[in-house]
């Protein structure tokens, strides 16, 4: 499999396919296999022969990809671990060889996730905090932020084409991290919008407000929420409250999410072809760098070549 393919298949597992809701994950496992990403992570997957035996993965496929809310992220998360775990323990089945696969795996996950908290310097992150206050929004939403951006480098850094071994369980660590990220940056904007109808510059300052836009442009299993996102950005437009460019990418999010044309040509398709990224379907294409001119954006052409170079 090539390493674009796999890429591809990877980003399918974490953001997942619009499909019907997924069987409760309890119904899907074997009795005694973890049911949560805390025990999923520790679990001793080569002791459990005798759990694992009667795995099927191919249950599992639509709890792993599924993006329609309906589907917990910790179900998500679970679901990826112990689909890991299963495979890492069957391709090595001595003992001594399993349980060294395994501690690989976490080292090369600490190591890779520890090295991106330090750069986006996330070393002395604040504790959690409470959405009752606009310092305390401001704390957590760079706290939000940083584990965000850390969790996502760390897992594109960590992609393989191994099924089997320990870059294989270092990979699905990663993803499973990134997906509990994305669920409490959920519930915390969520929290704050109670009080605030949105993180806007002139209240909460650029960066606040760039990372609440941020976290909602990831929310992918919630396009309720980030439809309610974009309606509450649109009334600080005008006023300059909230980035014009922001709010341009979070409209083309929505409108992809649900199987709309894009308007100002944001998002890409998900494979490289030659080496190059292509555009999403998109309204009107012959005006779209008029339309992103208007939202303080370059040229497509420079946006699209950018990012291949990112992601081909």
């Amino acid at each position: 499999m090539s390493r674009r393919l796999s890429h591809f298949l990877a980003l399918l597992l974490l953001f997942g396919t619009s499909s019907s809701a997924a069987q409760p994950l309890a119904a899907l496992l074997c009795n005694g296999l973890p049911l949560t990403p805390e025990t999923a992570r520790v679990f001793d997957y080569c002791s459990a022969t005798e759990m694992s035996a009667g795995f099927d993965r191919e249950s599992m496929i639509p709890v792993m990809s599924d993006r329609s809310g309906a589907t917990p992220a910790a179900d998500r998360a679970t679901a990826m671990l112990v689909d890991a775990g299963v495979a890492v323990a069957r391709a090595n089945d001595k003992q001594k060889r399993c349980d060294a696969a395994f501690k690989k795996g976490v080292r090369l996950y600490e190591k890779r996730l520890a090295k991106r908290l330090r750069e986006r310097n996330g070393k002395n992150l604040p504790e959690a905090q409470p959405a009752d206050s606009i310092d305390g929004i401001r704390q957590n939403l760079r706290r939000l932020w940083v584990l965000d951006q850390a969790a996502r480098m760390a897992y594109l850094d960590l992609r393989t084409d191994d099924s089997r071994g320990a870059e294989f369980w270092a990979y699905r660590l990663s993803v499973a991290n990134a997906l509990m990220i994305d669920a409490e940056s959920g519930v915390f904007i969520k929290q704050a919008l109670e009080s605030y109808d949105w993180i806007d510059i002139k209240r909460f300052g650029e960066a606040a407000s760039n990372q609440a836009w941020l976290l909602a442009q990831h929310a992918d299993t919630d396009v309720a929420f980030q439809a309610d996102a974009l309606d509450r950005m649109a009334a600080y437009l005008d006023s300059g409250g909230v980035s014009k460019r922001n709010y341009a990418y979070l409209w083309d999010r929505v409108a992809v999410n649900q199987g709309r044309l894009q308007r100002y040509g944001t998002q890409p398709e998900s494979g490289c072809v030659d080496g190059q990224l292509t555009l999403k379907p998109i309204e009107d294409p012959e005006n779209l760098d008029a339309r992103r001119q208007a939202m303080g954006m370059g040229p497509v052409a420079d946006h699209l070549a950018q990012m291949s170079a990112r992601r081909c």
